[in-house]
């Protein structure tokens, strides 16, 4: 089973490799970047991303582009940082999760009480930049920020976090911890399956974005969401090949890196307003949004905080988890 999935994430990455040359580009010609997503470009919480792009090869006045090379259909999306450390691909917008098996500390970024500004000043981005560059990847900064999470489901209407136990949720490596905190049964699959799954009956819910529960018209599909708002920092950020990133003319990283600074304040506040339509739109579609108790709420929040600091500090140490608590803490 191992050598099997070796064998096709090898093809995938020779596959992404023959889309372009390597962006060392011939005198004169742009520096092309070729970078994957692990969302749709059109899907909502790829604003961030969208907006770089455009301010980049706007600003780079043809000397240096973000070249698009497709979504979770080009490559796939947990298969992406992988491709991005070897250099198949120069760069890739994904989530911190989807790599924590190769920085396990990257699952901390959706745990953070800070601004991304505010993660520079306390040390949190230079730390992680640290941990990346291990890997062989460049931390460029996040582009999917204050955009929490909710919790959906199909024909229960789940009144207290206490009654989630045993019941199916499709899960991601963001929800895993949590979910075995909580006693939910976690069924991996691709966003784009979980319409057919909810539909089946194959899961009872999914955790998702409210901009995921409309793309992917879960609400036809899902009455419910229940209990408070999660995640709220996500983790969605840009990486770069740490080769590719050396190649790259000092004056055009530092372009890049001013870029990053001011889409980060835009993502920001982007989706601090987007929220509350995302939610009014999912009211009009017709789900039922489900109150718990002020103790319950913070029960459950406690309980998903708790169980992804635990996986974090199983996986590192003890002292990896307080020093991460630290630099993301709220002052």
């Amino acid at each position: 089973m191992k050598r099997r999935t070796l064998l096709k994430l090898s093809a995938a990455l020779v596959a992404a490799a023959s889309f372009t040359a390597l962006p060392t580009a011939a005198a004169g010609a742009p520096i092309k970047l070729r970078t994957v997503s692990f969302l749709p470009q059109n899907h909502g919480s790829s604003w961030g991303f969208k907006r770089y792009a455009e301010l980049l090869n706007e600003a780079g006045k043809g000397r240096i582009e973000i070249d698009y090379v497709g979504g979770p259909e080009a490559i796939k999306a947990f298969e992406q940082p992988e491709a991005v450390r070897t250099g198949a691909v120069d760069a890739a917008y994904t989530v911190g999760a989807y790599y924590k098996t190769m920085i396990p500390e990257a699952n901390s970024m959706s745990l953070s009480q800070l601004t991304p500004w505010q993660e520079r000043e306390s040390g949190y981005f230079d730390h992680m930049q640290s941990l990346h560059k291990a890997k062989n990847l460049y931390l460029l900064g996040r582009q999917l920020v204050n955009s929490p999470f909710i919790l959906s489901t199909s024909k229960t209407k789940v009144t207290s976090p206490r009654d989630l136990k045993g019941m199916k949720f499709r899960t991601a490596a963001l929800y895993d911890g949590m979910y075995k905190k909580l006693g939910i049964v976690g069924i991996t699959m691709p966003l784009g399956d979980q319409y057919s799954a909810l539909e089946r009956g194959l899961v009872d819910g999914t955790a998702s974005s409210p901009s995921s529960a409309l793309r992917f018209s879960l609400y036809e599909v899902n009455k419910y969401v229940i209990g408070p708002l999660f995640f709220g920092a996500n983790n969605g950020v840009l990486m770069i090949n740490l080769d590719t990133w050396k190649k790259i003319p000092a004056d055009l990283q530092k372009l890049m890196q001013e870029v990053q600074l001011r889409v980060e304040r835009e993502t920001w506040d982007h989706y601090g307003s987007a929220l509350s339509k995302q939610i009014a739109q999912l009211k009009g579609k017709g789900m039922e949004f489900v109150e718990w108790s002020a103790a319950e709420n913070q029960w459950f929040l406690d309980t998903a905080y708790t169980a992804n600091w635990a996986e974090i500090e199983g996986k590192t140490s003890k002292e990896t988890v307080e020093k991460l608590k630290r630099l993301t803490r709220k002052r």
